[in-house]
């Protein structure tokens, strides 16, 4: 799947928000995507349209990339089936809001 991306970020007014525009080949017509996402949704996102779909598994047990070793918790959902229009839901069903301060201050779960 090819596609490119702008985005916008702002961390103001009840939490983060990311703004997307993204453009997909396989896709000509336009879709909206209401559903939460997160920032971290992104890098197993492309890396499954580069050819790695088990990027978090590769690093949550370690993994060599580019000569460097990681080995790190990677809390983001591959969106290409979400995108692609193979489902209507989005893989994550929850979203934690923090403050400016980094306080909790909602979780959602579900819609």
């Amino acid at each position: 799947m090819n596609f490119s991306a702008i985005f916008t970020i702002s961390t103001q007014k009840r939490g983060p928000r990311t703004k997307i525009i993204l453009a997909i080949q396989s896709q000509p017509t336009e879709r909206l995507f209401a559903k939460y996402a997160d920032l971290e949704e992104w890098l197993p996102t492309f890396e499954a349209a580069a050819g790695a779909p088990d990027i978090k598994e590769k690093l949550l047990k370690g993994v060599e990339l580019n000569g460097r070793n990681y080995k790190n918790h990677l809390d983001g959902y591959n969106l290409l089936d979400y995108l692609g229009g193979k489902t209507d839901r989005s893989p994550r069903s929850e979203f934690i809001y923090l403050n400016d301060v980094a306080e909790v201050v909602v979780i959602r779960v579900g819609d």
